[in-house]
């Protein structure tokens, strides 16, 4: 594989990032970089530029890069440890986020039974109305629970 495939490569499919974006962490020009994906002119690019690439990207494989043997990431490159604090925060996000669904699950169906109690109750003296809306005021009064475009004092309204 010729170095300007290997670049190509690197760029596309290791990295996954824009060519732009490759230019801008190792320092070339995107005019310099096009140059070197071109095959004619690949024997231009500079030992220092391959350099910087390794500077940028340690999980590249230097054979790899260099000469175009191996495989692209080097077999024995630990994972970075800040990829491996990401990994943990997005674990750590998900499991926030399935208990968050579970809540607002467990929330609407508590909302919906006390609107159809509330139903149940219209005609019934107004005793019964303020402890339908006491109900409904204790459950929106719990942490996070909130009715879009309502005050707090909002739930003794019950008409």
């Amino acid at each position: 594989m010729k170095l300007c495939e290997r670049l190509r490569l690197l760029i596309e499919k290791v990295e996954n990032i824009s060519q732009n974006e490759f230019c801008r962490r190792v320092g070339l020009s995107p005019q310099t970089l096009s140059k070197y994906l071109t095959p004619e002119k690949e024997s231009g690019v500079k030992v220092e530029t391959l350099d910087r690439i390794m500077a940028t990207f340690p999980e590249i494989n230097p054979a790899w890069l260099y000469y175009g043997e191996g495989e692209p990431l080097r077999a024995d490159q630990p994972e970075d440890a800040g990829m491996a604090l990401l990994r943990e925060q997005v674990a750590r996000l998900e499991g926030e986020l399935t208990q968050a669904r579970k809540m607002l699950v467990d929330t609407q169906a508590k909302y919906i039974d006390l609107m159809e109690r509330y139903d149940a109750t219209r005609g019934l003296p107004r005793d019964k109305l303020s402890e339908a809306a006491r109900e409904l005021r204790e459950h929106m009064d719990a942490p996070g629970v909130r009715l879009a475009g309502t005050s707090h004092g909002d739930s003794d309204k019950l008409n």
